[in-house]
């Protein structure tokens, strides 16, 4: 059984690919970082295959991420690559974002692909690469047009890219420009799940429909085309991963004339944008509520496809039409509707109709939090100190050794002469750090939690917290959720060592833009401060303009229970608290990012109100915040408190979620501890 990576895994294309490729035997990982996808979806492939399939969650951006995955496998022998950003709006309004992303993630790839000499690999194309064609329909000859959008210019540039690469190397490649995939599984076990405001019609279409959105918006009605909206191609999702299986099997058995085929994966026919609502209404029995706006930038005319090449090469034949298309993501929309314990019994927060901007975070039902993407909060740190270091000349950053894992790269290519390279000699970076305040610099000392507290804790006694020295101590890979690299490294007292030196700040961010918010704002603040982050992706929930230091950050209001959290753990709280609001528990919920100096204005008030407390955090309950939230009670209002961390332990090697729930920092744990301090709280009264 041949093992394929496929990049994207969780994504729309990726997981109906996966489930294809194992329903015709081959053995499939996926590597996804989920920061435009719900990792939720591969429960989804395990329904309808039986197959539970592995996941790397890693940024392909990274090199050295991505390298390990294939020293982990080395008997991958082929790669399907749709890892990418996809929006065209979006795309024009953040260029940089995709050609980084795009491009970058796809150059990893392949030269991990050429290292472990993987021979076969199929490459997620688009039919933007066409831009606005002179005539219709396509064929893989038809001569590409300026690219309407940086997202279509990225697929121009990466198939070149992947064109030179097997040009030079023993590499096969199949390049599959596809049109407009559509619809969902059969089975109605995955679909499409778009992160915020849906970019693309069908999921617009069944959003609106269902109520998400209020109405739909057309882009124009002034086209050159029979009723003035754009033309498409749309082809079911299940046609277009039965297509990589087929080029993937082309390219197992060898039958290529050349080291690089391209394939049009499209059904053939143009729809217009009015015709698609039409067949859908006829579908779903619903009359959708659309208005007409202006053109959007980005958009071609109609494009649609030949697809006889794909027909009589692969034999690929379509068996979806229109119809068909619009039943399966009806039925997908109304399953995401209906089925509010979808993915293993609990709220996932799928298909969430907020945009990619936050909203106000004081909310009164904890499902309408929106969730703008998935990042890990070390690169809110690395984007916060570049901004802050634009504003201010004396910001110095230093590293032991660790730059990329800081996310120091882009801050080194900008401000070279403000980084310094201590090397693997942490103590001595502490001593440099205390030595440059003098000059008035303001030093931002960077590496591992473990290494930024434990292995230095004299140097910072003594050379900074005694003499108040203005040195940010930022420490990456905290707690449980580093994962593999095992106890040695899953630093669980650090809060408790940095809270109890004199003067230290201590700062534990929720996601990726409140870390950035607080690198910026300890920038600008006097003192030393500890600031905590972390290596996983992770929901982003929060919004940066929120952030004051010691100013606690009601999530929502109620009147039951409070849960006080500080990093990963609010965002697994947030999960708990949704369950324990269809049992009518009403939650009130403060993410409490500064642990030193606590808010304590805010922690009295929440305690006199619900009157019973659960504190949640990826730390030893031993020091932790649960120790700060326990001593503000016992002197001004005493309740029963739970606590959710690790209790007097070290942490193993595993995987993050595994090792949450097996150590009780998950959401089933904090909703025991809810239910049992209310318990408590009813015994008293």
């Amino acid at each position: 059984m041949k093992k394929i990576l496929v990049t994207g895994g969780c994504g729309y294309i990726g997981s109906h690919t996966i489930v294809d490729l194992i329903d015709n035997g081959f053995e499939v990982i996926s590597v996804d970082n989920n920061a435009r996808s719900r990792p939720h979806i591969l429960e989804g492939v395990e329904k309808i295959t039986g197959i539970k399939v592995k996941n790397y969650t890693v940024d392909l951006c990274i090199f050295d991420d991505t390298h390990a995955i294939f020293q982990e496998n080395p008997d991958i022998s082929g790669i399907i690559h749709f890892a990418a950003y996809k929006a065209v709006g979006e795309s024009v309004e953040k260029p940089l974002l995709y050609f980084e992303n795009n491009n970058n993630s796809l150059i990893n790839i392949l030269r991990c692909a050429e290292e472990f000499n993987i021979p076969h690999f199929v490459f997620s194309s688009s039919c933007t690469v066409y831009g606005n064609p002179d005539e219709v329909p396509v064929t893989e000859e038809t001569i590409f047009k300026t690219a309407e959008s940086p997202y279509g210019y990225t697929k121009q540039m990466g198939e070149h890219i992947v064109q030179y690469t097997v040009n030079s190397n023993k590499l096969h490649a199949v390049l599959l420009r596809y049109f407009n995939p559509v619809g969902a599984h059969p089975s109605i076990e995955i679909g499409e799940i778009p992160i915020g405001k849906p970019a693309n019609l069908i999921p617009a279409i069944t959003q609106t429909a269902i109520g998400k959105l209020p109405e739909m918006k057309v882009f124009g009605n002034d086209y050159p085309t029979k009723d003035g909206t754009c033309v498409r191609d749309y082809i079911h999702v299940s046609d277009i991963a039965h297509a990589h299986t087929l080029a993937l099997n082309y390219l197992i058995d060898d039958k290529m004339d050349s080291n690089c085929d391209v394939f049009n994966l499209g059904s053939g026919n143009g729809f217009t944008v009015l015709e698609v609502i039409e067949s859908f209404e006829k579908v779903s029995n619903k009359k959708l509520n659309y208005t007409i706006g202006k053109r959007r930038s980005g958009d071609v005319i109609a494009i649609y496809a030949n697809n006889d090449k794909a027909r009589n090469v692969l034999g690929w034949n379509p068996v979806y039409d229109l119809k068909d298309m619009m039943h399966t993501a009806w039925e997908w929309e109304m399953k995401l509707h209906n089925d509010k314990n979808m993915f293993g019994g609990k709220n996932a927060d799928l298909n969430l109709s907020s945009t990619l901007t936050c909203a106000p975070i004081i909310i009164t039902m904890f499902k309408d939090i929106p969730v703008t993407g998935n990042k890990d909060t070390r690169s809110g740190f690395g984007d916060g100190i570049l901004e802050a270091a634009r504003e201010n000349k004396n910001i110095i950053a230093l590293t032991a050794d660790l730059a990329g894992s800081l996310k120091l790269n882009a801050f080194i290519k900008e401000f070279p002469d403000r980084f310094i390279q201590c090397g693997i000699a942490e103590a001595n970076m502490m001593g440099i750090a205390a030595g440059l305040t003098i000059g008035g610099k303001i030093p931002f000392t960077t590496t591992f939690a473990n290494f930024s507290t434990g292995r230095v804790y004299d140097q910072i006694r003594q050379s900074i917290a005694y003499s108040g020295k203005n040195v940010k101590i930022c420490a990456s890979h905290a707690g449980l959720t580093l994962g593999e690299d095992g106890a040695t490294h899953q630093i669980l007292e650090d809060i408790g060592m940095m809270k109890m030196l004199p003067g230290m700040t201590v700062i534990v961010p929720a996601d990726y833009n409140q870390t950035k918010a607080a690198t910026k704002a300890i920038a600008k603040y006097e003192g030393p401060v500890y600031l905590r982050f972390g290596r996983p992706v992770w929901p982003i929930f929060t919004n940066e303009k929120d952030f004051t230091i010691g100013k606690a950050q009601v999530i929502a209001e109620g009147k039951d229970v409070t849960i006080f959290a500080c990093g990963h753990l609010v965002w697994i709280a947030v999960e708990a608290a949704k369950a324990l609001e269809t049992k009518g528990i009403s939650v009130e919920l403060i993410n409490m990012h500064t642990i030193k100096p606590l808010d304590e204005a805010a922690v009295i008030a929440s305690i006199k109100k619900t009157a019973c407390v659960v504190t949640a955090e990826e730390h030893n309950i031993i020091g932790g915040l649960g120790d700060s939230i326990a001593q503000v009670a016992a002197r001004n209002f005493p309740v029963p408190i739970e606590y959710v961390g690790t209790n007097d332990t070290f942490g193993e090697s595993g995987k993050p979620s595994e090792l949450l729930v097996k150590y009780g920092l998950d959401s089933d744990h904090i909703i025991a501890a809810c239910e049992k301090v209310i318990a408590r709280k009813k015994s008293n009264s």
